[in-house]
């Protein structure tokens, strides 16, 4: 736990105000950055995934819908592919 290699985040800020979800994505992406960790998150979303994805995976019944670079979909599409 002092030196991970992956952290897995379950819709972790998805019960936060804007500022506090910002701050707390901000940091982990210098955490990520610095620290070579891998931040694997799950969100619905979309304006999270938008503004912070390295790479998007849309998960259909456990199996991989829809794979892209981060930044490939507008929020538009990300809807699209969760309906």
């Amino acid at each position: 736990m002092q030196k991970p290699t992956l952290i897995l985040a379950d819709e972790f800020v998805s019960q936060l105000d804007a500022i506090t979800a910002t701050e707390i994505l901000d940091s982990m992406r210098v955490i990520a950055r610095d620290q070579g960790v891998a931040l694997l998150v799950t969100t619905h979303e979309t304006d999270v995934v938008e503004d912070y994805a390295d790479r998007v995976v849309v998960m259909r019944s456990g199996k991989i819908a829809h794979e892209v670079p981060g930044g490939a979909l507008s929020q538009g599409d990300m809807l699209d592919l969760l309906r």
